[in-house]
């Protein structure tokens, strides 16, 4: 879906990739002459040039005028990875600082590409096998990029708290903590099933045993907390009963 969005913000740390700048010193164009949509596709963010435009160059670039990628001599539209699941990486973070500028013979153009990103985790239950099952929705219109998923709390096996600040996550080697199910099956090497695109919704399984390996059995009602480790930056936390 096309979209241009620029409301909304979480807390998070800014994920920066090392760069160089290139010398850019011509005079400046208006964004409108020079682009004419965005949007995001799975793991790539799309960018339209208005028909007529030459464009030499195109740049994906942080506020700090990092260049995390390059196109040279896009016809009609340039095309920049943003999300990489194999290593829990994204150019994508928490405030808006990504940008695309576009170098032309008459000037150069830029253009904010920010959009919001927010997880929601949705019908968390037990199975047989101690594992939980789970839905997680973007509710933004940029790629979601599952850092890791924790299942804490008032559970026989809970994993580490993420909101704990004496939580390392970089120190866990337990991966993401899920595998996407059904459609959503997991992808190897490439984990594709840890990206949820926006404004849509995956299925996924835990790969521990936060209810115990005898299963989810229980003679009282008890209830737990399920943390969202996005890889753009903040963490979502959610209560459930079983």
């Amino acid at each position: 879906m096309r979209r241009r969005q620029y409301l909304g913000t979480l807390a998070g740390s800014t994920l920066l990739v090392a760069g160089c700048l290139g010398n850019f010193a011509d005079e400046d164009r208006d964004e409108n002459e020079v682009f004419a949509d965005y949007w995001y596709e799975t793991d790539e963010l799309v960018v339209e040039f208005r028909d007529g435009v030459d464009v030499e160059t195109a740049r994906l670039l942080s506020d700090e005028s990092q260049e995390h990628e390059r196109v040279e001599g896009p016809v009609g539209t340039a095309r920049f990875p943003v999300v990489f699941p194999n290593r829990l990486d994204t150019h994508l973070t928490s405030r808006p600082p990504l940008r695309v500028e576009a170098q032309t013979a008459n000037g150069t153009a830029r253009m904010s590409v920010w959009e919001q990103i927010h997880g929601v985790v949705r019908d968390l239950e037990p199975d047989l096998e101690g594992r939980a099952q789970l839905r997680i929705e973007n509710q933004g219109t940029a790629p979601l990029l599952i850092r890791f998923v924790s299942v804490h709390g008032d559970v026989p096996e809970p994993a580490a708290d993420p909101t704990n600040e004496t939580v390392e996550l970089d120190s866990h080697h337990t991966g993401p903590g899920v595998v996407g199910t059904g459609e959503n099956h997991a992808q190897q090497p490439e984990r594709s099933d840890l990206v949820v695109p926006g404004e849509a919704e995956r299925s996924f399984e835990t790969s521990y045993r936060p209810f115990g390996d005898d299963g989810a059995v229980t003679d009282e009602e008890r209830s737990g907390t399920v943390s969202l480790v996005q890889a753009s930056g903040g963490i979502n936390s959610y209560s459930f009963s079983y």
